[in-house]
């Protein structure tokens, strides 16, 4: 919890989403998701009677999302990534979307709970889930006139502007 609280507190930092104007947020509240996401976890582990160690319950994930300098504003940004999310999850998770505009690139951080609205599923994070989400993310980005990384570094991890899946643990 404390990490999640973190995170989302980082992603949202007043600082860098000009005051709060660039984080938007999916069937949650962007302040208190840190609970709300526990909340659905609790209700999974009530539903279903299933559950995991705690070193290996997975709460949310994560995405970053890099856009090349100058091509983007930060405004259009976090709509993109809103879609990313949206297209990502199916509308089935919780998410929270925060622009940041304090590098030379602008990005966007987006934090979904794995608990789906139903609190009967979690997501499932199968080994071509990456690559599914960089074919999201360049197809919006093309629709958007901008920028892909046409040809990816062999381990695309280490391109700049790919776009990275994380599991953040509790």
């Amino acid at each position: 919890m404390q990490s999640m609280s973190a995170r989302l507190d980082y992603d949202q930092k007043p600082e860098k989403t000009m005051d709060g104007a660039l984080v938007s947020s999916y069937m949650c509240s962007p302040e208190r998701a840190a609970q709300e996401f526990e909340i659905s976890h609790m209700l999974y582990h009530m539903l279903t009677g299933r559950s995991q160690p705690k070193s290996r319950e997975i709460v949310m994930y994560r995405i970053l999302q890099s856009f090349k300098p100058g091509e983007i504003t930060p405004e259009e940004a976090n709509r993109i990534g809103y879609e990313l999310a949206m297209q990502f999850t199916g509308g089935k998770h919780q998410f929270v979307v925060a622009t940041h505009t304090d590098k030379a690139h602008i990005h966007t951080h987006i934090e979904f709970c794995s608990v789906n609205l139903d609190c009967d599923g979690k997501f499932k994070n199968v080994k071509g889930s990456a690559l599914v989400l960089r074919r999201l993310n360049d197809e919006l980005c093309r629709e958007n006139g901008l920028s892909v990384i046409e040809h990816p570094a062999r381990n695309y991890w280490e391109a700049v502007q790919a776009v990275y899946l994380y599991q953040l643990d509790r």
